[in-house]
């Protein structure tokens, strides 16, 4: 499909501005491009920004090359408000995949080799053309969409009344309490109604006018999903994702009046959606942590009863035990208090961490030889348990900038969680990737490397892979095993101060795949 601008019932071909310091370059897509495009050729950076105010290009073509060059200047065009929606296609000499993905990231709509075709280089402009004047469409509705509710609500009572509703919903923290006041707001307007609040593990129902309740609340529930706005003769139903209402006694007689209590009543319900959502989360904060602390209390009885029940053991039978079985004896203690241990280390780090007091002193380090010496730590464990880990050495430098001892606290980490949740008779693989990684405060990204620990195991539910690396989430399987629920916050939060990522993906191998990303060059770590 061909696209063209309209202005004043005349049509236009779409401008495409063409950015190369190529003169050549730049003669040879004019040529490709100028018999379906108005055409706009600079050659530099500064000449793009003052020609893109001026003519408001419908699309820009950009030279990438592949040390970089263009990807920054992208990150200049997006960062203005004024000209940011206008579509970028980076044109390009290197085909690398982190190449390609970091141009992506940087918000281009396509990346082309210079020796694209003339057909396939129009059939890209179309597409994203195409996508542009939908993205341009949708973005009209929506503003069509707003200005019609504002004007629905022009009475300033109105507009008082949600913001009275948000003020008070500021100091509610339960739901029978939200609802009692979403009913009192409706009965200003001589109006009854039901409330259904969805909350964590329970549900909440509040109705004035009780009559034929049971029969609406069903009604209610079966239409949850069925559109924002339901209406049939003087009852609406109104739905969000956490609350749903019911309001009897619309005025059908006033169809202004219908129209301007519907969307008043949206932006109450929405309101009160989203301090419902507020409370779920704290609910499921505070559930997890009530979880956590319930598997905390066991994880420290445990070693500690074998410490004293070997100890009490050793003081009955220290006369008539050999000393190989009091040896045996001060070997389970000696296990018990390395577990206690590595419990209450878990606790300290995670305190450090989230208060920002962990020490950190980074120097040039080598990740593949830190993952060997990890990896040497459980030679005996994974014996003991018939698991196979293997540490592939990169063909490029794993040198980076970092702190050997925390990183080495995430590889133990990491590695611990593998083989408890790998089958006996399956395998462990570390890789090494290099790649590109954007950091947190905008700057330009920076070379890095990624570290995969893969498994065998049962993978993680995809709706755990964000959430798994929150304080006090455990992961509720069969094989979990024990664990604080503090190990893989530790590691976020390592890497994160490392100005790393970390993330985990299930993977075609039936398995888990952690990933963390350290940048090569020194950053600046956050604590």
């Amino acid at each position: 499909m061909q696209y063209s601008r309209a202005i004043d019932n005349k049509v236009y071909p779409p401008k495409v501005l063409v950015v190369d310091e190529d003169s050549q370059h730049l003669n040879v897509v004019r040529d490709l491009l100028q018999e379906r495009f108005d055409i706009f050729t600079v050659g530099s950076e500064q000449e793009c920004l003052d020609t893109v105010h001026g003519i408001y290009p419908d699309v820009i073509l950009l030279d990438a090359m592949s040390e970089g060059e263009g990807f920054e200047f992208c990150q200049v065009l997006k960062g203005d408000p004024t000209i940011k929606s206008i579509p970028v296609i980076f044109i390009t000499d290197c085909n690398d995949t982190a190449h390609r993905l970091t141009g992506y990231k940087l918000g281009a709509e396509d990346i082309l080799p210079n020796s694209i075709s003339k057909a396939e280089l129009l059939t890209k402009i179309d597409v994203v053309l195409e996508k542009k004047n939908a993205t341009d469409q949708l973005l009209n509705d929506v503003q069509k969409a707003q200005d019609l509710a504002l004007k629905s609500i022009t009475d300033k009572e109105d507009i008082n009344v949600i913001l009275e509703f948000m003020e008070r919903s500021f100091s509610i923290d339960d739901y029978p309490e939200l609802a009692k006041e979403v009913v009192n707001v409706l009965n200003r307007y001589h109006v009854s109604s039901a409330v259904k609040i969805r909350g964590v593990g329970e549900q909440y129902n509040l109705q004035i006018c009780p009559k034929n309740g049971a029969l609406e609340h069903e009604l209610m529930e079966r239409l949850r999903s069925f559109r924002r706005v339901v209406q049939f003769g003087e009852r609406i139903i109104i739905n969000f994702e956490h609350i749903t209402i019911l309001v009897r006694h619309m005025p059908l007689s006033n169809d202004k009046l219908y129209r301007r209590l519907t969307s008043h009543f949206v932006a109450l319900v929405g309101s009160a959606n989203a301090k419902i959502e507020s409370l779920n989360n704290l609910k499921e904060v505070e559930e997890n942590k009530g979880l956590f602390l319930a598997g905390i209390s066991h994880e420290l009885r445990t070693p500690m009863h074998g410490i004293l029940s070997f100890a009490r053991i050793g003081k009955k039978k220290i006369h008539t035990a050999t000393n190989e079985k009091l040896l045996d004896y001060f070997d389970n203690i000696e296990k018990s208090a390395d577990r206690l241990l590595s419990l209450i280390n878990d606790f300290l780090d995670a305190t450090q961490l989230e208060a920002n007091k962990m020490s950190f002193q980074a120097s040039k380090n080598n990740l593949y030889n830190t993952a060997n010496f990890a990896a040497s730590e459980f030679s005996s464990l994974l014996m003991e348990k018939g698991v196979e880990l293997s540490v592939d050495e990169p063909t490029f430098s794993s040198a980076a900038w970092f702190d050997e001892n925390r990183i080495l606290q995430v590889y133990r980490n990491l590695i611990a969680n593998a083989i408890r949740f790998t089958p006996k008779g399956h395998q462990i693989n570390i890789s090494f990737e290099e790649r590109t990684l954007s950091l947190e405060d905008g700057s330009f990204p920076t070379p890095s490397i990624a570290v995969l620990v893969q498994d065998q195991g049962c993978g993680v539910p995809a709706q755990d892979c964000q959430s798994i690396f929150n304080k006090f989430i455990q992961l509720k399987t069969k094989q979990s095993g024990v664990g604080t629920g503090l190990g893989l916050t530790i590691c976020k939060e390592i890497i994160k101060a490392s100005r790393g990522t970390i993330q985990v993906e299930n993977t075609d191998a039936l398995g888990a795949c952690f990933t963390f990303t350290i940048p090569v060059k020194q950053t600046g770590m956050t604590h």
